[in-house]
């Protein structure tokens, strides 16, 4: 079994609903293709592994200034991480929205040791 993981980290702050954090989620995984593919290039030997037997992690940060730590940390150790921005709703006022927003972020695919030494410590998103 390949040791090739992705990991998604979205933040718990915006106050998004189960739904919403579900769609998030999918948009914030599947970013590494969209711009592999939008940009021409080829996927790596981790990607490609990855998509034969895709398992994802999805984990949760407080904040953004968190998620800001997870960003530094794991390219501090030269992981592949893809931004995800997008509009939410705002949670101050109702029917209104926030644009460009930073959802969250995922990180590989890669070598989950790697990941795991990076956010292991995080919890998944449906726990406190």
């Amino acid at each position: 079994m390949s040791n090739i993981r992705h990991t998604v980290v979205i933040r718990r702050d915006l106050g998004m609903s189960a739904g919403l954090v579900g769609a998030q989620t999918a948009h914030i995984s599947d970013a590494f293709m969209r711009e592999t593919i939008r940009d021409g290039n080829d996927f790596t030997t981790d990607e490609e592994e990855w998509m034969k037997a895709p398992y994802l992690s999805v984990l949760a940060v407080n904040n953004l200034e968190e998620l800001r730590v997870v960003i530094q940390d794991a390219e501090a150790n030269s992981l592949p991480v893809h931004k995800w921005h997008d509009t939410v709703p705002s949670t101050v006022q109702p029917n209104s929205f926030i644009p460009n927003v930073l959802v969250g972020i995922s990180i590989g695919p890669t070598d989950f040791d790697a990941i795991k030494a990076v956010c292991g410590y995080l919890n998944p998103f449906n726990e406190s």
